[in-house]
């Protein structure tokens, strides 16, 4: 008998205006509402709503034997809240179905368990208050940006009274070890670990040719692996992009195949945690992600004009929790999003997973956001002394 445990994932940060140096100390808004509804509008149409309804028309059909988890981050519930989108109703609607686990995670999809781990706390606490109010339901698996993690970040989670943590299954993390079978961490062996099968969800993934072929040849896949019965499959709902009635009709068959094969069976993450036993223990001291195929932080933190963003993004923590202003918090909360430092990145698409950019450069990216970086920081010093830093000026 082959366990899946099926996540599926769904994150949006703001899209930016173009912020230029002259608007520093004079416009506290970043986001480009406008274009910001238009876009996110359009990924509910074409991606999540479709997929929604894919999985409470699967879980209506078949009952228990359709199980899943999922997570969404709080700066996409945030926006879909603020534009009175209708589309958050079918987000919980299959969040609050019984056989659905809800997964925690940090509020911003940011990279705070690297930059600031007093921040990066709270926003997990943040987000598991949102969560539990919204689905009403207690949440007790974790998944960290990009299945982000390493020792450090185990021991956070762990301290937080989390039981599970999905992560990636990077073959520099596992070595000779497969990814179908549970694991724990060595810096907090309370914490169970749930690696993602790079090889299905990357099969999964890929619906090209023939759909009714590629449903076949991933059951098949799945009931034959070799080493473990425990596989995870993770999928973050942007990866599949636009779903069309071709991909619909492939992807109700592929829930309908899982559901209806005798030899597997679907589980929530808390329930596998149950009654799993861990076989082994994972010691990885340099964080691992999905973030890109490498599995590395080169996606966010390649150059130095990423580090430099990340340096600065989390060099006024402190200050800012100590403002207790609202609306500073707010707008440092929209920033933190991994995904304004993946725009800086100046690797080829092949080595950096869903990069996507309104600006001409990776350069006018990093001067765009550092501008916004200190007109915020301009703000926290009004309420506080606390040191500017040189504002980054495109000549």
């Amino acid at each position: 008998m082959k366990t899946i445990c099926l996540h599926f994932h769904a994150h949006q940060s703001y899209k930016l205006k173009r912020y230029r140096f002259f608007n520093i100390g004079e416009e506290h808004c970043y986001a480009d509402n406008q274009v910001n509804t238009q876009q996110l509008e359009l990924v509910c149409k074409e991606c999540y709503k479709p997929l929604n309804d894919i999985l409470i028309k699967t879980s209506e059909k078949h009952g228990k034997k359709f199980k899943a988890s999922l997570g969404i981050s709080g700066i996409l519930i945030k926006q879909l809240k603020d534009i009175k989108s209708t589309y958050l109703n079918s987000f919980c609607e299959i969040g609050k179905n019984e056989n659905i686990e809800i997964v925690g995670e940090p509020f911003s999809n940011s990279l705070a368990s690297l930059g600031d781990p007093k921040e990066f706390k709270r926003q997990i606490e943040k987000q598991k208050y949102i969560v539990e109010k919204l689905f009403n339901k207690k949440v007790k698996t974790f998944r960290n940006t990009s299945l982000l993690f390493s020792n450090s970040i185990a021991k956070d989670v762990a301290d937080l009274g989390y039981e599970s943590m999905l992560i990636e299954g990077a073959n520099n993390l596992l070595e000779w070890r497969s990814s179908n079978y549970l694991y724990c961490s060595n810096s907090a062996p309370s914490l169970k670990l749930f690696t993602r099968n790079q090889n299905i969800c990357a099969k999964i993934l890929n619906t090209t040719g023939n759909l009714k072929k590629n449903v076949s040849e991933i059951i098949s896949e799945i009931k034959n692996q070799p080493h473990g019965d425990l596989i995870n499959i993770f999928i973050d709902y942007e990866d599949l992009g636009a779903i069309d009635a071709n991909k619909k009709r492939y992807l109700e068959n592929f829930f309908n195949a899982l559901c209806n094969d005798d030899s597997i069976n679907l589980e929530m993450p808390t329930e596998i945690s149950n009654y799993y036993e861990c076989s082994g223990a994972i010691d990885i001291s340099a964080p691992i992600t999905s973030a890109n195929k490498k599995n590395n932080l080169s996606s966010w933190l390649d150059n130095e004009l990423q580090r430099e963003a990340f340096r600065q993004i989390y060099s006024m923590g402190d200050s800012l929790r100590q403002s207790n202003d609202y609306d500073l918090i707010n707008s440092w909360e929209m920033l933190q999003s991994a995904d304004y430092l993946k725009e800086i990145s100046t690797l080829s698409d092949d080595d950096n997973d869903n990069k996507t950019t309104f600006m001409n450069s990776p350069y006018d990216s990093f001067i765009n956001y550092m501008n916004m970086i200190s007109d915020l920081i301009i703000q926290a010093t009004n309420k506080q002394n606390i040191e500017v830093p040189k504002a980054f000026v495109k000549n």
